[in-house]
């Protein structure tokens, strides 16, 4: 899915009435591989919505390639908090420019919903489904009859 850009100083992160009825807004410059052990039982969905150039990754992922993957701005991806991850601008990690600031909406799902409750957050965007570069979230998504 694609948002339009908006200018840095008019996104209102109110978390008082969310969109799309996101949990929550997260924000970062730079966020190193890291665990969110809190969270054993829920799996992350997260639409980013500033922070062009940005990279998510994880350990599991790196089983099935030695990639990053582009999160631009639009994009929504999956974090399982009990795996190794990151999300990272990797222009800045090399010291070949400052960073920008990342800011995203972020769904937790349960782990036992997760397909489901993506599907629905994704009708309600009005999302497209993209083929996914993670083998463990292809069947996500839905099959075309």
């Amino acid at each position: 899915m694609r948002l339009r850009a908006a200018a840095p100083h008019i996104i209102d992160t109110d978390t008082q009435d969310l969109p799309a009825s996101a949990d929550t807004w997260i924000t970062c410059v730079q966020a190193m591989p890291h665990m969110d052990p809190s969270w054993p039982d829920k799996l992350f969905l997260t639409l980013t919505v500033e922070g062009d150039d940005y990279v998510v990754g994880d350990s599991a992922y790196l089983l099935q390639s030695f990639e990053s993957v582009s999160v631009p701005p639009g994009s929504l991806f999956i974090v399982d908090p009990m795996t190794p991850h990151w999300l990272f601008h990797p222009d800045a990690v090399h010291g070949q420019g400052k960073p920008s600031r990342w800011i995203g909406l972020q769904w937790e799902l349960k782990r036992t919903e997760a397909v489901a409750q993506c599907s629905a957050i994704i009708q309600r965007l009005k999302g497209r489904w993209r083929k996914s570069p993670d083998a463990r979230y292809r069947s996500w998504a839905p099959s075309r009859s």
